[in-house]
Parts: C-alpha cells; structure tokens; sequence
C-alpha cells in the first residue's frame, strides 16, 4: 500500500524523455499572506509553551536525546531571525520549526503544516537487509507501481526491480540525507521509513527538497534479469491545502499523451480512487490449500444494513481485505489443521455497530472454523483506541489488560482529569476510579515525582470477552504478523497480545510511537497545528512502547526474492511463516488432540473389558 494518498493524480503515457512544462507551485505566501519575523517568533513561542505544558516525555526525549531545551529554544530563534534576514518565505520557517521538532525523535510529535505536499514517481519502495560477512547491505526494492502513472508499454518496472540511484545519488545516500528530517527513534523502524520516502516525498512531516518542478529526474533501476534501466521520471500529485499545486498545461496534454482520453486533473469527490497500482499479491493467495474470501462471503454480513451503508462501506477496509481459511496437513499424524487468515490494516475506522457487527461475524466464523487464526497487522499506521479495544474483546475468551498511561504532572493533566470526574458527578455517577487518580496526582506531586504512572482516564484497561448474542470471541491458537510501519495503536495491539501471553508475534519490530495524541492548534499567525504526545502507553508488563516498540518471538522479513516472485520463493517469508505455524499448531493443537483421542481410546478398550 502507498504509504501516501495522492489526491491529485496526472496520468503519464508518453516517452520518458520528454520534458513536461509544469506550472510553479503557489506557495503560503500567495496562499495566506507572508508571516513577519514577529509573527513567525510568536508562533514559535506558542509551540514551546505547547511542548512545556502538554508534551508529556519532554524530560524523557530531552535525555534521550541529549538535548538542552533551552538552548535548542535560543537556537531555534536565532535561526528564525536569520531566515527572515534573507528574506526567506514562509516555507523556510516551517522547515525549521520541523527540523526543532524533529530533534525529540518523537514518532507522533510533528508540524501539520498548511503548505502540505505529497508527490511520487509513480512507485514505491521497500527496504530489504542482507547481511554479508557481518555486514548489512541495504536495498530499496520496487514494493508496488502505479500503472496509471507508469504504463507498462512505456515504463517496464516491476516489483522486485531494485531502485539504485535518482539524479546519481544512491539510495542509501538518499535515505542518510533525510534521516535528520525525520523524527523516528527506533532505528530500524526509521531506517525503513526513510527507504519509503526516497520515492515519495511529504512536507507534512519535512520540507520535500529540492525537487525538479519541471523537468525529469533520472531514475535508475536495475531489473531482475540484471539490466540497468535509466528512465527519466516526473514528481507527480502534489496539492497545498485545497489548491492543486502542479498543473499540467494545454502543451502537456497535447504532446505528451495525444491518444489518452482517461487523462484527470482534481478528480470528483465520489468518483471511486484509482486502483491501477502493480501490487503484491496477497500473502493468502501464495498458500496451498488455501480458500479465500471476503467480508460480504460471511453469511448474514449485511442483515441489518441499509442500501445506502451497503454501497458506502463495501469498498472500505475491512470489507474490501482478502482473507482465508488454509489447510495445513500433518502427514504422519494424519491429521489435517484449518487456520485462518485475517488482514487489519488500521484501527481507524470508528465502530459503529455495522463494522463490530461485522468484525463479530469474522471472529466467529473463525472460532467455529479454524484452529489457528492468522492476523495480517504489516503496515498498520494506527487509528483509534477504542477500535483497538473492541478487536481485541474480539480476540480473547479470558480477560486481558490493555496497559495504562504515563502522565506528566502538570496543569493540563490536572484539568483533563479533573473535567472527567466533574462531568461523571453532574450525571449522577460517582466514578471512584477518577477519583483516586485524583487522589494519586496529588501524592505524586507532593512526594515530587514528574508523571503519574498506571493512568486509566477512560476506563478502558481491562478487556473483557466480547460476548454478544448469537457470536464467539476468538479463543483459539492467534499468531499476529508485524513490521517496522506498524504504529500507534498498531504498536499497541500487538503489545497486548505479547504482554497477556494471548499470541506469537512473527515478523520485525514495530515502529514504537507509543503515546496518546492529540491536535493543537492552528498557530496564531501561521494556521500551522501541532500533533503532541500528551502521554505514554505502558503495558501490564511495565514496558514502555516509545522508542521500543514491540519486539517479536520470531523474526522474519521480507527479502527481495519475496518481492519478485510475489511469495512464491522456496524458504522465503511465507515458508518461514508457515514453518512457525506449523510447530506451534502442532504443538498447541495437533498433540493434545492426540492425546485425547489415546484416551478416549483407553477409555473404550475399559469400559469394553467391563463387559
């Protein structure tokens, strides 16, 4: 999946070697008048007070990061006088609020800025590591092509195919540059992100370069027959708030795709997005044995839905997703193991009582029809708690702790709690739990301590089996797969399940932004927001999800050899996965059903003898 949606697609059809005349981006200067150096110090003065009274690990990232706050604030300033001393626009002064931001290596801390950009060579990149003679050799292997962007005809790439170098700067060289831009603290989660980046750039999280408005860059590619390909390649889909920032003009059109009549600028809202894009197959589809389905398959998914959430839902993750049910035979126990497979791809999606119905009916069927169930979390970005929450009611048949929160102790933790518990009061409810936090805030302070630990504002730490009439929670054998992009809330999952012992997690470490998030803002002048970590999450067994993560039980990653040939490579991803699997189905499942048919046997010959 791209790791951006681009909103604003043009679609390229003609020789790579043709030069396209685009027009010049507006800039936040023609869009909401130029800032002086008073306002952009002002605004820069709101942040830090921001950071100071909301920012929960401020001590935590300073330490870490071995940082002077004060210092780096009279730095900071200093950088913005000198800006505007050149005359510098508005642009300059978000980098460098950004680049002040970036310092805490925070995955959630960022500038939401409103010059936001996104743009793409019409592919994206994953990163693959091998190790020889102790050392690590990194590539940025092809992971998915838009089609649309770059046909086949005129384009030959495919997934697999190795990005070598854009305008004579490698990869890895690349990525080195944008490391000190971006604010990820787990290093191996940032190393893949920034490979992620190199092909598309977004200034919501830093400036996106210098890139070439109107010419190509020469890419250079190396096939997977060992041939270097150099096509010249365009930055494509940018938009500044509402206002498309790259238009094509009359010329482009004309000359560089006279025989295209698909060709779209700023597409309707309810047209449907474009879906051209050369991806991987699904994991499912590379096993043997395996049925696949989707969620509208399930019997009685839609029973309680209206025509209208029909057509507006059915498109929309989870009921787009492939999932499966595959048949792992154990040969020389002549026994045969159904295991399911279930992607979730976010937690964003709020859950109304047609998405938990649905997500009942998954969980369900696979209580009543599998062994072992499979979940797909790569690439999970996160979402909404109570989302997470609900899944995870979903997936337990015991009761399991979510965790807790880290709060810094100060005024706006206070005021959070305090409202909480006066708004429970006034509806009649004396809610204890609030007030002993209460209660807890005032010890910490007196006895000195900055954070409260073992926070739960919402109620939310314990999780219940989810018990409706008519559906099962899953209680069965649960592996969760994970990777380096998996953040926030796709931290959090897994993290419970390792921390309650419920599953086996395969794959790589997750990302680690590991805190509670919440938007400030606009700035007084600049209509910049900030997202900050109010808080932290720590799990039940004490560790901290910031700048950690969640490590698996078994590693695996995916290589090169995987992209190519869609995981159908002996001994690559998907024999390592199964391989896990395996033994431990074996293990959980296919031994004790052996031995309970022994004593059943027993039981039999017994009562056989009696007779």
């Amino acid at each position: 999946m791209p790791l951006f949606r681009i909103v604003f697609i043009i679609l390229i059809c003609a020789s790579p070697l043709f030069a396209v005349d685009l027009a010049t981006p507006k800039n936040t200067n023609e869009l909401f008048g130029a800032l002086d150096v008073d306002q952009k110090l002002e605004d820069f003065r709101y942040v830090v007070s921001i950071l100071k009274s909301s920012y929960g690990p401020l001590s935590r990232k300073a330490e870490t990061a071995k940082l002077n706050f004060d210092q780096h604030v009279l730095a900071t300033q200093d950088l913005i006088r000198a800006s505007d001393k050149r005359g510098e626009k508005d642009e300059a002064f978000f980098n460098i609020l950004s680049q002040f931001i970036n310092r805490f290596q925070d995955s959630h801390l960022s500038l939401v800025r409103p010059d936001f950009r996104d743009v793409s060579l019409g592919f994206g990149v994953k990163r693959t590591v091998v190790e020889i003679e102790g050392k690590k050799e990194e590539k940025a292997i092809l992971s998915w092509i838009n089609r649309e962007i770059l046909p086949e005809k005129n384009f030959p790439l495919y997934i697999g195919d190795e990005l070598v170098s854009i305008d004579g700067k490698s990869a890895t060289a690349i990525a080195d540059e944008l490391s000190p831009q971006v604010n990820w603290s787990a290093p191996e989660s940032k190393r893949d992100l920034l490979f992620a980046y190199i092909p598309q750039r977004s200034s919501a999280r830093f400036d996106v370069g210098p890139l070439k408005q109107s010419g190509a860059v020469e890419v250079k590619i190396l096939d997977q027959k060992g041939v270097t390909q150099t096509p010249h390649l365009f930055w494509v889909g940018m938009y500044i708030g509402n206002t498309p920032a790259f238009v094509p003009t009359q010329a482009f059109r004309q000359s560089y795709c006279p025989d295209s009549a698909q060709f779209k600028v700023n597409p309707e809202p309810n047209e449907k997005p474009n879906k051209d894009l050369n991806r991987m197959p699904s994991l499912i589809s590379s096993i043997e044995n395996c049925t696949t389905f989707k969620a509208e398959d399930l019997p009685g998914w839609k029973d309680a839905w209206t025509k209208w959430e029909e057509e507006q839902i059915l498109q929309k993750e989870p009921f787009a997703n492939e999932m499966g049910i595959c048949t792992l035979n154990f040969a020389e126990e002549k026994i045969s193991i159904k295991v399911g497979f279930v992607p979730i791809e976010s937690f964003s999606v709020h859950p109304q009582e047609a998405y938990k119905n649905l997500y009942r009916r998954i969980f369900t069927y696979m209580e009543e029809n599998t062994k072992g169930l499979v979940i797909d979390l790569r690439g999970n970005p996160g979402g909404d708690s109570d989302y997470l929450h609900f899944l995870l009611s979903l997936l337990t048949g015991k009761s399991m702790d979510m965790g807790s929160l880290t709060l810094p102790l100060n005024r706006n933790t206070y005021q959070v709690i305090a409202e909480s518990y006066a708004k429970s009061e006034r509806g009649g409810m004396a809610n204890a739990r609030l007030r002993k936090l209460l209660e807890d805030y005032e010890t910490a302070i007196k006895s000195g301590q900055t954070h409260l630990k073992n926070a739960d504002i919402w109620g939310t730490r314990d999780i219940m089996p989810n018990n409706e009439v008519g559906f099962h929670p899953y209680t069965k054998t649960l592996f969760v797969l994970t990777d380096g992009f998996c953040a926030s809330c796709g931290d959090w999952f897994p993290g419970v399940i390792k921390a309650n012992g419920r599953g086996t997690i395969i794959g790589t470490n997750t990302m680690g932004a590991g805190g509670h998030v919440e938007v400030v803002g606009p700035l007084p002048h600049s209509n910049a927001k900030l997202k900050v970590t109010y808080s932290l999450i720590q799990l039940v067994n004490g560790d901290l999800l910031e700048d950690i993560g969640v490590g698996p039980h078994h590693v695996n990653r995916m290589s090169q050899l995987d992209f190519r040939q869609g995981y159908q490579n002996k001994g690559g991803y998907r024999d390592t996965l199964l391989t896990i699997v395996r033994r431990e189905i074996e293990e959980k499942v296919v031994r004790p059903q052996l031995a309970q048919q022994m004593k059943d046997i027993e039981a039999a010959i017994k009562v056989l003898d009696k007779k």
